[in-house]
């Protein structure tokens, strides 16, 4: 008797082996685990709602696969609830099913590539509470609005870059560091200091930046293909790398006097372009 119970504890040890590191099947059509030390995980294999739960921090999946990732053409929608703090960098990368996301008010830091390349994204739910989105957070998403809280205090240079469906920028009134222009282009007032940190990647046509911008942050027109042409403000000083990478239809540039500092490959990718004027 003794043989046999041992016999089927040594085949359950087995069967337990080959199933997913951390994933439990709770119940018919679940899929479930943990996504830090207090934050669990539950997919929904039938609508392809993941929820993720629990309190702190996501982990951060640069170094690692995300445990939901095997599902990861079953995952239509995420939604983050209250008592999770971030969003793990590389947590969504390339999960091109994902159409919303609905994230928490206690989330304050959005890692980055959390989201890059989800081509099929096109709402993106932030709360009032959210602080930092970090580089290449929502790159080459679908959306057409992206609505930032008046939390938002910091938002990396390429977060929004080649989002070639998007129309225009919100910036919920309070926000002391963003703001939008006529274009629904998002701008950041540094202590004074006004950078141009995206266009819109759905903006068509010739691009008046503000007179009183300085700097025009690096990927700031990244993946714009229909930009024709940009009037650079006369006090503008610095054009940061990448800044109109990938800008098919630019033909001209004319840099103005008052420019200094250029960084590298500024028109990387501009096959229509003709002429610089400095």
């Amino acid at each position: 008797m003794k043989k046999k119970f041992v016999s089927l504890l040594l085949v359950a040890c087995m069967l337990l082996s080959i199933l997913p590191m951390g994933v439990v099947s709770a119940r018919e059509g679940m899929v479930s685990g943990t996504g830090g030390e207090s934050v669990t995980w539950e997919l929904d294999l039938d609508s392809g709602e993941l929820v993720i739960s629990g309190t702190g921090p996501m982990e951060n999946y640069d170094t690692e696969t995300p445990p939901w990732y095997e599902y990861a053409e079953n995952i239509k929608t995420v939604r983050i609830t209250e008592g999770v703090t971030s969003v793990g960098a590389w947590a969504f990368t390339s999960m091109s099913e994902i159409t919303a996301v609905d994230i928490a008010a206690t989330v304050e830091t959005i890692g980055a590539l959390a989201f890059l390349d989800c081509t099929n994204l096109t709402t993106v739910s932030f709360k009032e509470g959210l602080k930092s989105i970090k580089a290449q957070s929502f790159e080459n998403i679908a959306a057409t609005v992206v609505s930032l809280p008046a939390s938002v205090e910091f938002i990396e240079s390429n977060a929004f870059s080649n989002c070639r469906n998007l129309q225009k920028f919100v910036v919920a009134e309070g926000n002391p560091y963003y703001y939008t222009d006529e274009n629904g282009g998002l701008f950041y007032n540094m202590d004074g200091y006004l950078v141009m940190l995206q266009c819109p990647g759905a903006f068509e046509g010739v691009y008046h930046i503000p007179g009183e911008v300085s700097l025009i942050q690096a990927w700031a027109f990244s993946g714009c293909t229909k930009l024709t042409g940009v009037v650079l403000p006369e006090w503008l000083d610095t054009i940061d790398a990448y800044a109109f990478d990938n800008c098919s239809a630019l033909t001209q540039l004319f840099i103005p006097e008052s420019v200094y500092n250029i960084g590298h490959s500024i028109v990387a990718n501009c096959g229509a372009l003709l002429k610089i004027l400095v």
